[in-house]
């Protein structure tokens, strides 16, 4: 009897510990550790430099957050640039981002942005009392494992958008930054990228 018990509480361990695997623990994005290969555009009359790049959520533990990208046709993109102009250059409100109809793609403020790739963990109704469903307490025990993996991983990356976020920075002269915006394209969409013509 004491045999089948410790067999049962060995694949029950097993079994959990493969299936909260299957949630990937978020890897911390830093602007600073991603690189660009190109400039995209350099804007000689004013000086400003911009390089982009959309693989900003590769690798397996970004997975979570990529699916979400491409679930809700949103591209997390970097943003290198350079500002060795005379003028103060305002990220959101200076660049102009075109796609190739010239529809003009206006990124998202931070909020909508982390919105569309955060997925939720579960059902919250205006009280703030969160519900679960549970089935037993095997699926209860699995489905705890994985939302405070979700959540922990939820608080890292919101947290380290909020950080690097570009809505509404205003970039010195001689200045340079790399930071996030999400923008309202699926990944991969060619855009073109300019100042407003009063800058």
């Amino acid at each position: 009897m004491k045999i089948t018990n410790l067999i049962a509480a060995l694949v029950f361990g097993c079994f959990i510990c493969f299936w909260t695997s299957c949630v990937s623990v978020y890897r911390p994005i830093q602007p600073e550790d991603l690189t660009i290969d190109d400039y995209l555009i350099s804007i000689d009359g004013a000086n400003v430099q911009i390089g982009m790049d959309y693989d900003v959520l590769t690798g397996p533990h970004n997975k979570l957050y990529a699916k979400m990208e491409k679930k809700n046709k949103v591209s997390l993109v970097l943003l290198d640039i350079h500002n060795s102009g005379q003028k103060e250059l305002n990220i959101t409100q200076d660049l102009v981002f075109q796609n190739s109809n010239e529809d003009h793609i206006i990124p998202f403020a931070i909020e909508a942005g982390l919105g569309y790739l955060v997925d939720p963990v579960t059902n919250e109704d205006n009280s703030g009392v969160v519900e679960v469903e549970v089935d037993s307490w095997i699926w209860g025990a699995g489905k705890a494992v994985n939302d405070t993996k979700k959540v922990v991983s939820h608080v890292k990356f919101v947290s380290d958008m909020s950080v690097n976020y570009l809505d509404n920075l205003v970039l010195l002269p001689g200045k340079g930054l790399k930071g996030f915006l999400v923008l309202p394209v699926k990944k991969h969409t060619p855009l073109d990228i300019s100042l407003r013509q009063d800058f």
